[in-house]
């Protein structure tokens, strides 16, 4: 069903910015969740949307003690909702680049693993080259980046696929591989490479089922007849390398991960061979609006931030880079 004139003209009249709000916490499913993400008081939050519905006179949204759920009305209206802020944040973007200054708001999605050693250069870079772009870090899972990405809540993010699956739309094609990481001293990782047989035999602290490295992991050793020894499962890299760290079980990490427990001078690791899983690195656009001057050139940074770190903690990264898409 199709709203009306009447209906459209009352939510013009709304404020933009609370459009997004209620967005955002359909989007997240809870409005704490929201909260977090837009960087605001979670009673700031409630507030808002019960304007919406205050001006609008009608409920768009039921609370649970799992979240909030769109009633009938919401999911009739929200296909229109989305439309209207989508098609303001278009306006907006044409109107930044008539402007020719790369300014605005750049939401990017960085994976938790890779925050610590790129988040704050990436800032740094952006605040001294573009000092008129807003850059808005949010951290998140594999599966939450592409799924930020595809829906729009972020301009561009960095995600990891499988060797030969990135897309030629997705730009700055790098490659890193596993490690397994243990307690210092500890025999499995005593040497340079360690088997994905021998693997097997060890017990593991790994991610949950939702992260592409553990579904990348589970079906290289399952092409094998083997099987994992999951110990602990924790999406918390820093829990990985704590539980590492003691020597009751082994972790699976990339670089990024591995450089920030091998700080500590608790723990060491081993490259996983035979066979190397090596997993490609690189930049999505959202297809949700077109890139912003401002996201192509935070692009541009990320890329060069990306390759610094990989080279400086010497994992074999690509250089090959492509430019970014225009």
């Amino acid at each position: 069903m199709q709203l009306n004139a009447l209906r459209m003209t009352k939510w013009l009249m709304i404020d933009l910015e609370k459009l997004k709000l209620l967005l955002a916490v359909v989007d997240a499913g809870a409005i704490s969740k929201a909260a977090v993400y837009r960087g605001v008081p979670q009673s700031n939050v409630s507030r808002q949307i019960a304007s919406i519905e205050r001006e609008y006179g009608g409920h768009l949204l039921t609370r649970n003690g799992r979240g909030v759920q769109l009633t009938e009305f919401g999911v009739e209206v929200l296909p229109q909702i989305r439309e209207l802020v989508l098609a303001a944040e278009r306006l907006e973007t044409s109107l930044r680049e008539e402007s020719r200054v790369v300014r605005g708001e750049v939401r990017v999605g960085i994976l938790t693993t890779f925050v610590g050693s790129m988040a704050a250069r990436l800032w740094s870079a952006v605040a001294q080259q573009l000092p008129e772009v807003q850059l808005k870090i949010l951290e998140g899972m594999s599966g939450q980046l592409e799924e930020w990405v595809a829906s729009g809540r972020t301009d561009v993010s960095l995600v990891l696929r499988s060797q030969g699956s990135m897309p030629a739309d997705i730009i700055m094609p790098a490659s890193i591989v596993f490690h397994v990481v243990g307690r210092k001293g500890s025999r499995p990782v005593s040497r340079p490479t360690i088997s994905l047989a021998e693997l097997a035999t060890l017990p593991l602290v790994l991610p949950g089922q939702q992260s592409s490295m553990r579904t990348t992991l589970e079906q290289t050793i399952r092409k094998r007849g083997l099987q994992l020894n999951v110990a602990l499962e924790t999406d918390s890299f820093l829990t990985q390398l704590h539980v590492a760290a003691t020597g009751g079980a082994y972790a699976v990490l990339g670089p990024f991960a591995m450089v920030s427990g091998l700080a500590t001078g608790r723990t060491q690791s081993s490259r996983l061979v035979e066979p190397e899983i090596r997993r490609d690195i690189g930049l999505a656009f959202t297809t949700v609006r077109p890139a912003s001057s401002a996201a192509r050139e935070v692009a541009r940074i990320m890329r060069g931030v990306v390759i610094d770190v990989l080279h400086e903690i010497g994992a074999n990264a690509q250089t090959d880079l492509n430019d970014p898409a225009s």
